[in-house]
């Protein structure tokens, strides 16, 4: 028996974009999900990522960690390597 995460029209943020947070972004957004990506580097060092992240429907901020981007408590956080929690987790880490 496989498990399945909706993810369609779901907020996803993912923190990170070494190469699993861009594995996961992709994936996040080919299930439909509204997917926002940070990395503290900047477009320049993240190269061919970034056109196929743009391509895929993600949303980039890069050069920083911005507050606005975690304000908008997510659906499912992921920091680059790992699902940190589902909305009710994050909402409740975030003081929600």
């Amino acid at each position: 028996m496989s498990a399945s995460i909706e993810l369609r029209n779901k907020r996803v943020l993912v923190i990170g974009l070494a190469r699993t947070g861009v594995a996961t972004a992709l994936f996040c957004a080919s299930r439909g999900a509204r997917v926002t990506a940070t990395d503290a580097r900047k477009e320049k060092e993240l190269s061919d990522a970034v056109v196929a992240l743009r391509k895929a429907g993600v949303v980039l901020e890069l050069g920083g960690h911005r507050q606005e981007a975690s304000d908008a408590v997510p659906q499912a956080l992921v920091d680059g390597t790992s699902l940190v929690g589902t909305e009710a987790e994050v909402q409740r880490r975030c003081g929600g």
